[in-house]
């Protein structure tokens, strides 16, 4: 009887690791950036995300956003380009104007192959210099 259960058992376990390695290709990943500000030259501005898929088939980027720690919140995305499925190679962008001097961090959740797909969070300025520039990871 000892032997049947171990025998059970390690049938669970064998379909439990094919399972993760079936599932490993399609699942959701989170991309996020540190936080950052860039002083006053940030207000008026822009803080974008940009995303680039480096893989060989599409992905979704299912949630974008962009928190602020004055308002300890999601802020409002006035340009969003990541709304369709991001194809090989290809970038796409959101971003907002900041109307204060808050630190703000880029967030992205992506279904597909997202270990291929690298993001970076920037800030410029209203003339268009680059103040700030941070790595979205996982």
């Amino acid at each position: 009887m000892g032997a049947h259960i171990i025998m059970k058992w390690r049938l669970s376990i064998a379909a439990a690791a094919a399972l993760i390695a079936l599932g490993g290709a399609a699942k959701a990943g989170i991309l996020a950036s540190a936080p950052g500000e860039a002083g006053p030259a940030q207000v008026g501005a822009a803080v974008v995300c940009r995303l680039f898929n480096a893989g060989s088939s599409s992905v979704t980027v299912s949630s974008r956003e962009i928190w602020s720690s004055f308002l300890t919140a999601k802020v409002a995305i006035s340009h969003d380009e990541c709304t369709r499925a991001l194809g090989a190679q290809k970038f796409c962008q959101y971003f907002m104007s900041p109307a204060d001097r808050a630190t703000y961090a880029c967030r992205a959740v992506i279904s597909g192959v997202e270990e291929d797909v690298r993001g970076t969070m920037l800030i410029f300025s209203s003339s268009g210099q680059l103040l700030l520039s941070l790595p979205m990871t996982k």
